[in-house]
């Protein structure tokens, strides 16, 4: 067990967390998922994006709004993946 401790504090670590989609879970008396966007509540198309890092180097953009598109590339970034695919841009890391 201590050399399990030791390896995780001597490791970087990252998180991303996120769900793929919004669910209405009694708002306003609305208990569904998978509307159309054009009629859906905002908690249907309004998802959690929260990411973490132990890597003092790694650092994240001020988004105001992140979108299920950033995720992507922001993961291959988080793994140091290089891809011809991968667009910066879209990363939610400087």
């Amino acid at each position: 067990m201590y050399i399990l401790i030791g390896l995780l504090i001597y490791s970087i670590l990252s998180i991303l967390f996120l769900s793929d989609q919004g669910e209405s879970l009694g708002e306003n008396n609305l208990y569904m998922h998978d509307v159309p966007i054009s009629i859906a509540p905002e908690e249907q198309y309004e998802i959690p994006f929260l990411a973490w890092t132990s890597d003092p180097s790694l650092t994240f953009k001020n988004l105001e709004t992140a979108s299920q598109y950033h995720i992507f590339h922001s993961v291959l970034d988080f793994l140091g993946v290089d891809s011809p695919v991968y667009d910066p841009k879209m990363s939610i890391t400087k």
